[in-house]
């Protein structure tokens, strides 16, 4: 895809993993069919077709820069100070780029290159400045929110953990992945405050922020729902293994 950088957010420390066995390793290099989860990712990134890949890492980051220096460009968050400041990272690291830029996190194993040109393709003909990748679930637990005005138009997306009861009611959810343009996400990510629960700074507050500065928002709901999975604790990662081996025709 011409004019496509991808920033891949793989900070993450993984504490559930490490309260089940012990084991002191960064997130994204957990083994799914005895592979990194991260692989699974830049996979679908490389096969997506983006210009440039940037890995934004935190935790042990040198262990994950190790085993991918070859595939990718490397920026550190220093601080685990949230998604916002994360993709701020990698947007330094891409330095002038004036394309279109994803977005998504390095645990999610089972997105693919397909979806991800499909996310383009709509972000492009729909001329949006932020796309965001949605998914209706069964049981939206654990993920953000999306929330959407009387006309049906997204005016942002609410975490689970600062969600009210009624919000945490709705079943479209936030996947992770997202297209800006890259102008606007220069414009975007400065307005970020960690006014919330966690002191952080969350990308999803972009949405609500390109909204009131009347940038166009568009949503694509994803058609395969298992394709934005993340993979948080050990008993998700079986989920995920069950589908890929599914998909690979092994199961």
């Amino acid at each position: 895809m011409r004019g496509f950088a991808a920033i891949i957010l793989a900070g993450g420390i993984g504490r559930r993993f490490q309260e089940r066995d012990g084991l002191d390793v960064p997130k994204v290099l957990r083994p799914l069919l005895g592979r990194p989860m991260l692989e699974y990712v830049l996979e679908a990134v490389e096969g997506a077709g983006v210009e440039r890949v940037v890995v934004v890492v935190g935790y042990k980051g040198e262990e994950v820069f190790e085993r991918f220096k070859g595939r990718a460009e490397f920026a550190w968050q220093e601080q685990p100070m949230g998604t916002g400041h994360a993709v701020l990272k990698g947007l330094k690291r891409l330095g002038n780029f004036n394309g279109h830029i994803l977005t998504l996190c390095g645990d999610v194993p089972l997105i693919t290159g397909g979806l991800l040109r499909r996310l383009a393709e709509f972000h492009l003909e729909s001329g949006a400045d932020v796309t965001i990748l949605t998914a209706e679930l069964e049981d939206p637990s654990g993920y953000g929110r999306i929330l959407r005005g009387p006309d049906g138009r997204v005016v942002g997306i609410v975490e689970e953990k600062d969600a009210t009861e009624e919000q945490k009611r709705i079943r479209e959810v936030n996947a992770g992945t997202y297209c800006f343009k890259a102008i606007s996400l220069c414009r975007l990510l400065p307005g970020l405050t960690n006014d919330n629960k966690q002191c952080e700074f969350y990308l999803t507050d972009v949405v609500g922020e390109a909204v009131r500065g009347g940038m166009k928002v568009e949503a694509m709901v994803s058609d395969s729902p298992e394709c934005v999975l993340g993979v948080n604790n050990p008993q998700e990662l079986e989920v995920a293994e069950r589908l890929l081996e599914k998909r690979e025709g092994r199961g």
